[in-house]
């Protein structure tokens, strides 16, 4: 399975995080930025969905309603 990261563009320094490969994580254990401790991602095992598991990880957009603006790569940036 390829290796997901993300950095964080929270704290000044926006290290890139590398995800652990989601076989070694528990469902509900989560990744946080190693310098700010904002949440990043959450690993997911659904045995009931065909035993899929998958990252939920923040949202890298976020709209402005009053202007229609998008602003992409906040507060992740997805790195592969």
């Amino acid at each position: 399975m390829k290796t997901k990261k993300i950095q964080c563009m929270v704290c000044e320094e926006s290290p890139i995080v590398t995800l652990p490969a989601l076989d070694t994580m528990n469902d509900g254990e989560e990744v946080y930025c190693p310098v700010c401790d904002k949440w990043l991602a959450t690993a997911y095992d659904h045995l009931l969905y065909k035993n899929q598991q998958y990252w939920e990880c923040e949202d890298d957009t976020y709209f402005i309603q009053e202007t229609g603006e998008i602003i992409k790569n906040y507060p992740i940036k997805h790195i592969s």
